[in-house]
């Protein structure tokens, strides 16, 4: 078997911990493993792995992802951020767990990834995955204009700050503090989530995954679309931004048989605790 290990070079142990686990797994099986950092994935990921592990929070998962949905390859987080909601480890249960690891024991979990083309003019740039949101605002402290169209169907003409384009996956990051419902990640749906809109009437909403969604800004303005907070772009002239859902899935390792709801107030609850 062949590993990809991804730390994350902004917190300090993760290296470490990287290669302390990769010793463990070499005494264990005759494994190859390469050890890479998230700045390094480009060239990293047009190589085959059998599994990618990551280590640090979910920025780290959710960076790697994107290189890995063509390749179908399956990550395993192992949490040593903060929150963690997409890790499926916490350091301290690694030893535990890694031979289950080699020896197959573990369900995967099929998370639906949207993809995204973006028109500037006539300029087309993509697609691009997109693991949690597509993000689209002002970049200044003004109301930004788009029509929002689903099926080809004019649906809304939006005013206010932006808006959010999520997966289920996405409905427990910036949706969710946006004032989005929390999603079953088995429902294969795309959420729709207003950013401060002057029709106090634009709710959050959910839309059966099959529909594909265009936000086409007909007039000059600037608009900051940011994917995953890992690609930003300012857009300067009219636009046009496709998103569908994509054919592959985002696959995650579920070594401890975790259950989603159970997870939701373990890892979100947190910050309600007195």
């Amino acid at each position: 078997m062949n590993f990809l290990f991804v730390y994350h070079p902004a917190i300090l142990e993760s290296r470490k911990v990287a290669e302390k686990v990769a010793e463990q797994l070499r005494s264990m099986a005759q494994v190859d493993i390469l050890i890479r950092s998230v700045d390094e994935l480009e060239r990293s990921a047009r190589m085959p792995f059998h599994m990618v592990l990551t280590f640090g929070g979910d920025g780290t998962i959710i960076h790697t992802a994107a290189h890995f949905v063509k390749s179908q390859t399956p990550l395993l987080g192992i949490n040593l951020g903060t929150v963690g909601f997409l890790s499926n480890l916490e350091i301290e249960d690694v030893d535990a767990y890694l031979p289950a690891l080699l020896a197959g024991d573990y369900e995967l979990e099929e998370r639906t990834v949207l993809e995204a083309e973006i028109y500037e003019g006539e300029r087309q740039s993509g697609p691009y995955y997109c693991i949690n949101e597509l993000c689209i605002k002002s970049p200044k402290a003004h109301m930004m204009n788009f029509q929002v169209v689903i099926g080809g169907e004019l649906h809304s003409r939006f005013r206010g700050d932006g808006m959010l384009v999520s997966t289920p996956t996405g409905s427990t990051a910036y949706a969710l503090s946006a004032g989005g419902p929390v999603i079953d990640p088995e429902l294969e749906v795309i959420l729709l989530t207003p950013l401060v809109s002057y029709l106090l009437s634009k709710k959050p909403l959910v839309l059966a995954g099959r529909h594909e969604i265009c936000l086409y800004g007909d007039r000059e303005q600037e608009a900051l679309i940011s994917i995953d907070g890992q690609i930003t772009r300012t857009l300067s002239h009219p636009f046009r931004i496709y998103l569908r859902q994509a054919k592959n899935r985002m696959l995650l390792v579920n070594l401890q048989k975790r259950n989603f709801f159970a997870s939701v107030e373990k890892r979100l609850g947190q910050n309600a605790a007195p």
